[in-house]
């Protein structure tokens, strides 16, 4: 993983100067977003992947994940596959609440609170703060849907989800803690998306049969419509991420094959994809050789402490209360 330094102090994107060009931007990258993963499954896929994918795009484009200052951190830093690109103290103008927040946290910050925007710009990695910033942004949309009752729990899983990414991140320079953490995210907040966003009898049904450790995509397909891995894809998408994401969380669930044709960087996404979902499932026995050495986790040692930490992490859950309910902050 490259981080770029040569930034010039610029905030995002200038392509995205109003919100109406904003708006405009992102259904834009959410289409390119459909028309990715359909050109990724080569066809072979049923005719209810690309209704999944249509669906997933609709849903997404009316729930904007992040609004534009979140996307133009986001953007900037992780938007460019292979690269991370390195924050100065003028992305956090706006921002500053949220970059506190992030140097105090004693896990992914620096542990106190006596900070400035220097220390947590220079003091915690980039897209540590570009994934949190998302993370936070999502949380904070969805407070303001209905049904927090059911969606709630699965919002607290995605962020654990999140803090093993973290920790698979620590362990796997090859494809950083950042994208590491968003990938575990991404594990559950497409079914949190699609049950906030849906009728009460839609949130009721996917509940209920999650309950029964039915599949959460089948669920997602046969109750809205929607393959959670791709409204996953889409939340990245529409939140600035670039598109080693988008293919990499659209081809969970694809064929072998279309897995297969996926470039290195996107590869990454996938194999981080697949290992925290089965690592926290007790299920890592199942993550075949390949996925594994993907992300360089080499020796046997390496699978088990990272397979212990998913079962520390299950007993004791994440601390990141502040960023699960952000508003009560």
């Amino acid at each position: 993983m490259v981080h770029d330094r040569s930034d010039d102090n610029q905030v995002g994107s200038p392509d995205a100067a109003t919100v109406g060009d904003f708006s405009a931007q992102v259904a834009l990258s959410l289409e390119a977003t459909e028309q990715d993963i359909k050109d990724l499954a080569h066809s072979r896929q049923s005719f209810e992947s690309d209704a999944s994918l249509v669906r997933a795009r609709e849903i997404v484009n009316a729930f904007r994940p992040v609004p534009q200052i979140i996307w133009r951190l986001c953007n900037y830093t992780l938007g460019r596959p292979g690269h991370i690109n390195t924050l100065t103290t003028g992305h956090a103008f706006g921002l500053k609440k949220l970059f506190m927040h992030v140097g105090a946290d004693p896990i992914m910050g620096l542990g106190r609170s006596n900070l400035n925007t220097s220390d947590v710009v220079y003091g915690v990695a980039s897209d540590v703060i570009a994934a949190v910033a998302m993370m936070y942004a999502v949380s904070r949309r969805l407070q303001s849907m209905p049904f927090q009752k059911l969606w709630a729990p699965m919002l607290d899983e995605a962020l654990l989800r999140a803090n093993l990414g973290f920790c698979a991140g620590q362990m796997s320079e090859r494809f950083g803690i950042g994208r590491s953490m968003l990938a575990g995210f991404a594990g559950r907040i497409g079914m949190v998306v699609l049950i906030a966003t849906g009728d009460q009898n839609q949130a009721h049904e996917a509940v209920s049969a999650l309950v029964t450790r039915a599949d959460p995509q089948e669920i997602g397909r046969k109750v809205y419509g929607a393959d959670p891995a791709h409204v996953a894809a889409m939340v990245l998408s529409a939140s600035g991420c670039g598109r080693d994401a988008i293919l990499g969380l659209g081809a969970f669930g694809l064929s072998k094959r279309a897995q297969a044709a996926l470039d290195p960087f996107s590869a990454l996404w996938l194999a981080s994809t697949i290992i925290i979902e089965n690592v926290l499932n007790s299920n890592a026995f199942l993550i075949e050789e390949g996925v594994w050495l993907t992300l360089g986790f080499d020796e046997p040692a390496e699978r088990e402490e990272l397979s212990a930490i998913a079962k520390t992490l299950k007993r004791s859950g994440h601390s990141w209360h502040w960023l699960a309910r952000p508003d009560s902050e």
